[in-house]
């Protein structure tokens, strides 16, 4: 997304990594598959590894022109991210007026947005605020 316009007018701009202004949402469905996913690349990369043949398990599932020096984990780590961001919708917060904007569709530039049922006054962000009541 990098920057979108909200109604409100304000540039909501997610540009800095990590951002505190977009997320994902998964649903429970997707979660499921996402889990699912994780446990078969890491059975098959374990059954390539006892048979010695780690090079085919890269081909197979990162392609040939797949660098051949990134370690196990980072292989495994780029092909969960993959499956994550198809199975999620991107999710940015108006950090002026507390609109969330969600994905149309994993992989899409479309958004909609909803607005809170609250005052401006009363509205806590959503998104990037992970403290419990208490350390607040």
């Amino acid at each position: 997304m990098s920057k979108l316009r909200c109604t409100c007018g304000n540039i909501i701009s997610d540009t800095l990594s990590p951002s505190d202004v977009s997320g994902c949402l998964l649903s429970d469905i997707c979660m499921d598959e996402f889990f699912i996913s994780i446990s078969r690349i890491v059975d098959s990369y374990v059954q390539h590894f006892a048979n010695d043949d780690v090079e085919s398990w890269r081909r197979e599932h990162l392609g040939d022109g797949y660098p051949t020096t990134v370690s196990p984990g980072d292989m495994i780590h780029d092909l969960l991210v993959t499956q994550f961001l198809d199975l999620t919708l991107a999710a940015v917060e108006c950090d002026e007026c507390g609109r969330l904007w969600f994905q149309e569709k994993p992989n899409t530039n479309r958004y909609h947005a909803y607005v809170p049922e609250v005052d401006a006054e009363k509205r806590t962000k959503k998104l990037g605020d992970f403290k419990s009541q208490d350390e607040r």
